[in-house]
C-alpha cells in the first residue's frame, strides 16, 4: 500500500492547473508537476463514473494502481507529484499485467524512469 506521505490528497487536485507536464499511454493519462524541493514524490489517481459506476470497481482499479506506484517510487526520486487518469475501462477481471505494461510506458514517456523495450 502507498503510504499516506505519497498520496496527493483532495485539497492539491484543486492544483490541476499547475501540472504542466503530461501524456497519454494507451488508457491513462499522465500530469506531472516537479517542485524541485526535498519532499517526497506523490501519486493520485482519478478513476470517473465513466469508468464505471461501481464503486467498488473503481476501488479496486486505485489499488492495483497505488500498488504500481509503490514499485516504481524508489526509482523516480523527490519532488514529483504525478496525477494517473484512467481514460477508458480496462477488462474485468483487472490483467495486473496490462494495467503494469502501460502504467511503467507512461512513466517512461514522461522521463520518470527507464524501460526496457523487448526485441521479439
Amino acid at each position: 500500500m502507498l503510504p499516506k506521505k505519497n498520496r496527493i490528497v483532495a485539497k492539491d487536485f484543486k492544483k490541476l492547473k499547475l501540472f504542466k507536464k503530461g501524456t497519454v499511454s494507451g488508457k491513462l493519462s499522465f500530469k506531472l508537476k516537479e517542485s524541485g524541493q526535498v519532499n517526497p514524490s506523490k501519486f493520485g489517481f482519478v478513476v470517473s463514473n465513466k469508468i464505471s459506476k461501481r464503486a467498488t470497481d473503481r476501488n479496486a482499479l486505485k489499488r492495483k494502481l497505488r500498488a504500481m506506484a509503490w514499485d516504481v517510487l524508489p526509482q523516480i526520486g523527490n519532488g514529483k507529484e504525478i496525477i494517473v487518469f484512467v481514460k477508458s475501462a480496462f477488462a474485468k477481471p483487472y490483467n495486473f499485467a496490462e494495467i503494469k505494461s502501460e502504467f511503467d510506458r507512461g512513466l517512461a514517456n514522461i522521463g520518470l524512469i527507464y524501460v526496457q523495450k523487448n526485441n521479439r
